[in-house]
């Protein structure tokens, strides 16, 4: 997700962006068969559970790079290698090539969506007025 949302999202100052319709609502999610579901449920829950183990701390403070509690990382490691899984990623992947299966994806996902809206409008002629009608005079 993280090289995802490099790719996309962009940066605010030197954090990078985070934002629900750019990031997650745009995530090429493939479609999952139920022992994979429960994997990336679990893998979720897990990254929940370490949070609640902090619960004086800040989002900002968990996921600062120096001071992420292990617990965090090791269930954010394994969230990945189960996503990498379903998308049929190796786990020494490069970015480039996370980005280049995610692309895909979305493509695939996205194909044909438009296509109603990309239609040439028809163009209606007017018709040509030969007649001007009377206009009665108000009083």
């Amino acid at each position: 997700f993280n090289v995802w949302n490099k790719g996309i999202s962009g940066r605010l100052e030197s954090r990078p962006r985070i934002s629900n319709t750019i990031t997650y609502n745009n995530f090429p999610f493939p479609e999952t068969d139920k022992r994979q579901q429960e994997a990336i449920s679990k893998a979720s829950q897990a990254i929940l559970d370490a949070r609640d183990q902090h619960p004086n701390s800040t989002l900002a403070h968990l996921y600062n790079r120096d001071a992420m509690p292990t617990a965090l990382r090791d269930a954010h490691r394994k969230l990945d290698a189960e996503t990498s899984k379903v998308l049929g990623l190796r786990a020494n992947a490069t970015d480039d090539r996370i980005l280049e299966v995610l692309f895909t994806e979305y493509n695939q996902i996205t194909t044909g969506l438009l296509a109603q809206f990309n239609q040439p409008k028809k163009r209606v002629r007017a018709k040509s007025i030969t007649q001007v009608p009377e206009v009665a005079p108000q009083t």
